[in-house]
């Protein structure tokens, strides 16, 4: 594999592990996913740092569980050391306490939007510089925590 291979291997890899964590509530591993001063536009918000995603992941209730879909991923490098990944994210979310190993009623999509995630290679690896909402193509009338 080349290295232009490995970074659209990679940058792929981090959108995916993104959502990963995110709906696994590793919350740890969202925020590798970020540079240190990283931006997430999440909900109408501007979440800047760590810290602050940090703090926005951990008032996500308890009961609140997510599985988002990630597809037509598209790839730009623009630099050796900088790109942005375009792919279209569908969102389903389930509001309810789930015992280990029981599954929730058959979701129904809440948001299906066009997002744009900015990255900057540091230290050979690549993060998200920004998190943004490009366009929103639908969203239901859910009013989710």
């Amino acid at each position: 594999m080349n290295n232009a291979e490995s970074d659209f291997w990679q940058m792929s890899n981090l959108t995916a592990e993104f959502y990963d964590c995110l709906d696994r509530r590793d919350y740890a591993g969202v925020l590798g996913c970020f540079t240190q001063n990283g931006i997430w536009h999440r909900r109408g918000s501007y979440v800047q740092g760590r810290e602050a995603i940090k703090a926005a992941l951990e008032a996500r209730p308890s009961n609140f569980h997510t599985s988002h879909l990630v597809s037509n991923v598209r790839v730009q490098q623009t630099s050796p050391m900088d790109g942005a990944v375009s792919f279209c994210m569908s969102g389903y979310p389930y509001i309810g306490d789930l015992s280990p190993g029981e599954y929730a009623a058959p979701p129904r999509v809440h948001l299906v939007a066009m997002y744009r995630d900015v990255m900057k290679k540091l230290d050979g690896r690549w993060l998200i510089v920004e998190k943004k909402c490009v366009r929103i193509a639908y969203k239901d009338d859910q009013h989710l925590p």
